[in-house]
């Protein structure tokens, strides 16, 4: 299994990063080296200016000036968290598992929308269905760039 980090430790790495991008640092930021890192890393999900996926929330009018909204929603994706946006599991009777977000819902069928693309799963061959309280969006996206590239990427989020 997957060992997480406290809601503490979360707080302390978000209050560690407000400490570091700072304005100054934010200036140096290199916004094609973090449009590079927006779509190595984020744009399959989300939407910034008509580009990209749709399996998350589009970025384009969130609060992206707010270092702190910002930096919650990179270390701790499941901290707020809206309805649309948490996970599904539905197993269905042959034993196959499909997560993702309700994209939409019928008499007869629910469809989930996630990385490995969009499923129409009869209601008819649901075994099981829950909804997590937990985000689609996975922890830890800070943990595997450097400081530099976090700069570049926050510098390009709030560039427009």
């Amino acid at each position: 299994g997957n060992i997480g980090q406290s809601a503490t430790e979360k707080k302390v790495q978000i209050k560690k990063w407000q400490g570091v991008l700072t304005s100054d640092f934010l200036s140096k930021a290199d916004l094609e080296s973090g449009s590079e890192i927006f779509e190595q890393n984020c744009v399959a999900c989300h939407r910034l200016y008509g580009q990209g996926g749709s399996i998350g929330p589009d970025l384009s009018g969130a609060d992206r000036q707010n270092i702190y909204y910002l930096l919650e929603n990179m270390i701790d994706p499941s901290a707020v968290l809206p309805r649309d946006f948490r996970m599904t599991l539905v197993t269905v009777k042959d034993g196959r598992t499909f997560s993702g977000t309700i994209a939409a819902e019928s008499p007869h069928s629910i469809t989930l929308v996630g990385l490995e693309g969009e499923h129409v799963i009869p209601n008819a061959d649901i075994l099981k269905q829950e909804q997590l309280e937990q985000s689609i969006m996975p922890e830890g996206m800070l943990q595997n760039l450097s400081e530099a590239e976090v700069c570049d990427l926050v510098g390009y989020l709030q560039s427009r």
